[in-house]
């Protein structure tokens, strides 16, 4: 016995018994079965939880890359919008700013016409 009498130490690592309550077990006792299934299931338990955790990382990755693609793509369309904007309002400005100038050039020229005659 290597481990000893104390309870689930293995007897010999060849033979595949462990040690239950002070008595080497054979491995196709019922209670091997047992523990040795329940290894199993919690190494299954274990590539489950891999598996489900790996699939999350990549929906969450997936889903990452979609919103930001969708913000850049909204932020092209304000951009361009906002540009459009401000370039109505240069072209606007600037016809306003043709208008008034040839409404000041008229008064200037009415002026002078007028200072003109008078002397």
């Amino acid at each position: 016995m290597l481990g000893g009498p104390a309870g689930g130490a293995l007897c010999h690592r060849g033979e595949g018994r462990i040690v239950n309550r002070g008595r080497c077990l054979s491995s196709s006792s019922p209670a091997s079965k047992a523990a040795r299934g329940k290894r199993k299931e919690r190494g299954r338990m274990g590539y489950l939880w891999r598996v489900r955790l790996s699939s999350f990382a990549a929906g969450a990755a997936a889903a990452s890359a979609a919103g930001f693609f969708l913000l850049y793509k909204d932020h092209l369309v304000a951009r361009a919008t906002i540009a459009r904007q401000v370039e109505d309002v240069k072209r606007i400005s600037e016809k306003r700013y043709e208008a008034l100038n040839h409404r000041i050039s008229a008064l200037e020229n009415r002026k002078e016409s007028g200072s003109h005659k008078e002397a």
